[in-house]
């Protein structure tokens, strides 16, 4: 049997390496069914989009994390104003 938790843990650490990669098939995506559709889905294609983006834990379209999510990359923020007292 299949170990779904295990694909999706492998495809959030592809996205948190690569996730211009993931963005770019995002959008890539997007086009190829908004065109299919006419343009007709377009909101309901993008909130997808944006759920899919969110649950990667990679960046939106405009650049700022999706809803509710942090930048890992960055460290500690209390480690960056120099309070380590935690």
């Amino acid at each position: 049997m299949v170990d779904f938790g295990n694909l999706v843990n492998k495809a959030k650490d592809f996205a948190r390496k690569n996730p211009d990669k993931v963005r770019d098939g995002l959008d890539k995506a997007e086009d190829a069914i908004s065109s299919k559709t006419g343009g007709k889905y377009d909101s309901q294609i993008e909130s997808a989009t944006d759920k899919v983006e969110k649950g990667l834990g990679v960046e939106d379209h405009k650049g700022d994390k999706a809803d509710g999510e942090t930048d890992m990359t960055q460290g500690d923020p209390q480690e960056q104003d120099g309070d380590k007292s935690n």
